[in-house]
């Protein structure tokens, strides 16, 4: 007896069966091989994860399982809620074309993602995601960004938020090339957190900018954010100097050639020094720069026949005592802009050696020097500055000793800045113009409207050595005058130099008004010193 199965299989077969005159019995039917239709895969083949690219000629390559209509889609995210193009094709590989793109989108720099679905009603299907980091030179304002994180564990490398490179000494002739080693055309190399014992070397148009968190957020995307003082980028000299630069970066590629947000420390061996620019002119800013620990000598930045501009930056020298001479910034060169700095001895004691100074200038120079803190230590050979020539304007000098003084070879403008000492002489030699200075525990040597105000009981500074009661120890100090009726030469006793410049330290707008009467000769009512009181 042949036993019947109902079967929601099997009745269409028998149904199949009888349309066609023949009878196939139900052991038959268990006994036949059916196989499933074959599963749909799509298989993405290139380009391979982590491509990194110059342009838009980009061939996409797939395989499938089946052969069926496709999707190719190209996002900004990996969501693929902001499509760059969405193209539907029969054939299993396509050439990137910018009339295929979504109306109204614009290719610049940046992480792209790749898939490919099927375009079927009936089949579902969606390749994994591919990224690729596209960089397209001239597409981003300011320059395009490329990243350095050593502590990547990627064994990729293209640049990319999602895979950095792993060092920024490496990584500058890289975007040059990237680039066609165009200067006019500026890069950005973004760095995160973390110690680079390495040499780098600037080239012109490209910048680094240090302090950088790289996490990932919620929606799975990498974010780089910006954390100076809590995610540290330090450069580390391997053996002499930390950041060189050369000839190539010309007062034109000052703007776009800069390093900002660093640690910088120079090396222990010879003449270590932190920053070298040899007839180099970037912009330094928002750095903190130490010299080294070598033997011959320690020197934050050195700088010859250099037009950079210096600011914003802590520059300390070593504190390591040793031979020979100790220089927080050395320099030879006529268009050096100094401004804005910290520059300072790094302990008490300042420096054990022959000679030590914050600003020195040797042969032919003319540097700018303005808006600075300027602090030496009470070692028995400091000096604030010795210049041939230049311009010095609103600075505040301080030093725990008596030795520490300004010399000029003659051709010197001195005027608005604020001198403290512990006894002896605050200037030497012959100044072009030596002009409403206050000068106060040291003499200011001739000049003229010099005033001698010192800050006993704190009337002259809000609170120079802060709450730990150490002038070396800036974070909790504070330079700014107070309003006291006492200090009102001070306040607003400086002469207006706004054909120059108009801001203090801080970026406050310099006030000429006078707030207290008649004051010193010759009086704008700008303050004087590296903080506007008004």
């Amino acid at each position: 007896m042949k036993t019947m199965v109902k079967s929601t299989i099997l009745l269409p077969l028998l149904m199949l069966g009888a349309r066609c005159g023949n009878y196939v019995s139900t052991p038959d039917l268990l006994a036949a091989n059916f196989s499933a239709a074959p599963a749909l895969k799509i298989t993405p083949i290139q380009p391979v994860e982590g491509t990194q690219r110059t342009s838009m000629a980009i061939t996409f390559d797939w395989s499938s399982s089946v052969s069926i209509p496709y999707v190719l889609e190209i996002a900004r995210d990996r969501n693929f809620s902001s499509l760059i193009l969405q193209k539907s094709t029969s054939a299993t590989i396509y050439s990137w074309l910018a009339a295929d793109n979504i109306a109204g989108v614009t290719i610049k720099t940046g992480i792209y993602f790749w898939r490919v679905r099927s375009d079927s009603k009936t089949i579902t299907t969606v390749s994994e995601i591919r990224s690729l980091y596209l960089i397209i030179v001239g597409s981003t304002s300011g320059g395009e960004i490329l990243y350095v994180n050593k502590a990547s564990q990627s064994n990729i490398q293209n640049g990319s938020p999602l895979y950095p490179y792993k060092g920024i000494a490496n990584t500058v002739p890289l975007v040059d090339a990237l680039r066609n080693n165009v200067a006019s055309q500026p890069m950005r190399i973004i760095v995160a957190g973390g110690e680079y014992v390495e040499q780098v070397s600037l080239i012109a148009g490209i910048s680094l900018y240090g302090g950088y968190d790289s996490d990932t957020s919620v929606t799975g995307e990498i974010v780089w954010a910006r954390n100076i003082s809590g995610r540290t980028s330090t450069i580390q000299a391997p053996v002499d100097d930390a950041v060189t630069a050369g000839s190539d970066v010309t007062l034109t590629h000052r703007p776009t050639t800069i390093i900002d947000g660093f640690t910088i420390r120079g090396g222990s061996t010879g003449t270590s020094r932190g920053i070298i620019l040899s007839s180099s002119s970037p912009t330094i800013s928002n750095n903190i720069i130490y010299g080294g620990t070598g033997a011959a000598r320690r020197i934050a930045i050195d700088a010859t026949q250099s037009a950079a501009i210096v600011q914003g930056n802590t520059i300390i020298g070593a504190s390591t005592s040793g031979p020979n001479l100790d220089v927080m910034l050395l320099t030879q060169s006529s268009g050096i802009l100094i401004e804005k700095n910290t520059i300072m001895a790094e302990t008490a004691s300042g420096y054990a050696n022959t000679q030590s100074y914050i600003v020195r200038c040797l042969s032919s120079c003319a540097p700018i020097i303005r808006n600075n803190l300027i602090l030496a230590g009470n070692s028995s050979a400091f000096y604030w500055l010795t210049l041939i020539s230049g311009t010095v304007l609103n600075n505040t000098f301080y030093s725990t000793g008596s030795a520490s003084y300004v010399s000029s070879g003659g051709t010197v403008t001195f005027e608005n800045n604020v001198l403290g000492a512990s006894g002896g002489t605050c200037s030497t030699g012959t100044f072009t113009s030596l002009k409403n200075n206050n000068a106060f525990g040291c003499t200011l040597t001739g000049g003229t409207s010099t005033t001698t105000i010192n800050n006993s009981g704190g009337q002259l500074f809000a609170s120079i050595a802060g709450g730990d009661g150490n002038v070396y120890t800036m974070t909790d100090n504070d330079w700014h005058l107070t309003n006291q009726p006492a200090i009102c030469d001070v306040r607003v006793g400086g002469l207006n130099q706004s054909g120059s410049f108009n801001s203090d330290f801080s970026g406050i707008l310099r006030s000429a008004v006078n707030h207290c009467g008649s004051v010193l000769g010759g009086a704008a009512g700008w303050s004087m010193g590296a903080y506007e009181s008004d």
